[in-house]
């Protein structure tokens, strides 16, 4: 038996119009830098589901991890600006936070300074 879906509040309804219109905005933006075959890439990506982290994100170039971690980003600015609940808001920062670090680090230089700092 299937489960019925509740209908989308007004407000949810709004944030998520809100998320889409910036999404599809940057994306616009964003697909002007990338190659063909980046833009294939980015767009396999964003329809598998993967999130920013996972071993299919760190395979990907460098300049679509970039795309997605600042889409990543903006869609959580945007969720931040409509949530009141305050400790939903510490996990959006929480979540914002680490994918700014995500994109300063780069996985193979962390293997490098562990590998470094055993000696």
């Amino acid at each position: 038996m299937a489960k019925k879906e509740k209908p989308l509040s007004a407000k949810k309804q709004l944030m998520m119009n809100e998320l889409q219109k910036v999404q599809e905005q940057m994306i616009k933006q964003l697909i002007k830098r990338l190659s063909g075959k980046d833009k294939k890439i980015l767009a396999d990506f964003l329809q598998s589901g993967k999130t920013p982290g996972s071993k299919e994100y760190n395979a990907l170039p460098k300049i679509v991890q970039g795309v997605v971690l600042k889409m990543n980003l903006k869609n959580l600015e945007i969720m931040r600006k409509h949530t009141k609940n305050p400790f939903t808001i510490i996990r959006l920062k929480f979540s914002a936070w680490t994918f700014k670090k995500l994109g300063t680090i780069d996985p193979k230089d962390a293997k490098k300074k562990k590998k470094k700092k055993k000696k």
